[in-house]
């Protein structure tokens, strides 16, 4: 996994995992509390393939994220980098 910073716009590469049968992207929405905005989407009939969950440690801070997908079945996500302090 690798991540790049493209003038304020992460890019994040790494290799298909689990279910993906097929190449594509995952548009994340970078939030404040994923534990907050995670809960209201999930009230409002959201459903997430997977919850708020830790993806890496930056060092400054944690990278956390939760996926969902859409109508067309393609990868949405939230994501929030949480103080380590």
């Amino acid at each position: 996994m690798g991540f790049f910073d493209l003038d304020g716009v992460r890019l994040m590469l790494a290799k298909p995992s689990g279910e993906h049968d097929h190449p594509g992207a995952t548009l994340s929405f970078r939030v404040d509390d994923i534990e907050s905005t995670h809960e209201t989407l999930v009230a409002r009939g959201v459903s997430f393939d997977k919850g708020p969950h830790l993806i890496a440690d930056m060092g400054e801070y944690e990278l956390w994220m939760a996926f969902f997908k859409y109508s067309e079945a393609n990868q949405l996500a939230l994501m929030s980098e949480v103080d380590k302090a």
